[in-house]
């Protein structure tokens, strides 16, 4: 019978904890502290010449966002910051009259004994068929990159409010 209690939507307990435990894990994968980060366009294949799409037309309408948000950083010159520094990576693949973007974070973390890696800790990404139009997938992109800005300045808010 007490199991019952404990499990009860009615009680809350269960479900506080499930908020908190939701709020930890979109801490941990998405705080970075609000610093500048850099961004990776995979190249295309050439299913993407078909519809005139580019990796510039890719690259342009990421930078835009992460600029616009405060978090896109330049890391022409490797410096020990740009190794540590968090990572945004942009995949589309188009494949006939279908398309698919992946978007994903990474940055360090360190593990259990002290050790330290990139690791991905946040991804998204849709399918869909582009009708021949380059502008359809780069808002597809667009969309995307917005899912992740709301997701990361949500978690970052305090950090990004300090700047």
């Amino acid at each position: 019978m007490l199991l019952l209690a404990v499990a009860s939507p009615l009680w809350g307990g269960p479900q506080e904890a499930e908020g908190e435990l939701v709020a930890r894990v979109a801490r941990f994968t998405l705080f970075d502290a609000c610093r500048p980060m850099s961004l990776v366009v995979e190249q295309l294949d050439s299913d993407a010449e078909q519809i005139a799409l580019t990796e510039t037309s890719l690259r342009n309408a990421a930078e835009s966002r992460l600029r616009s948000a405060g978090l896109y950083s330049d890391d022409s010159t490797l410096s020990e910051d740009s190794v540590l520094r968090s990572l945004l990576y942009l995949n589309v693949n188009i494949l006939d009259r279908a398309f698919g973007i992946s978007l994903e974070f990474s940055k360090v973390v360190v593990d259990l004994f002290g050790r330290s890696g990139r690791a991905t800790t946040w991804s998204s990404g849709a399918t869909g068929m582009h009708g021949r139009n380059a502008t359809f997938v780069v808002n597809g992109v667009s969309q995307q990159l917005d899912k992740f800005l709301t997701a990361y300045l949500r978690v970052n808010e305090e950090a990004c409010d300090e700047r």
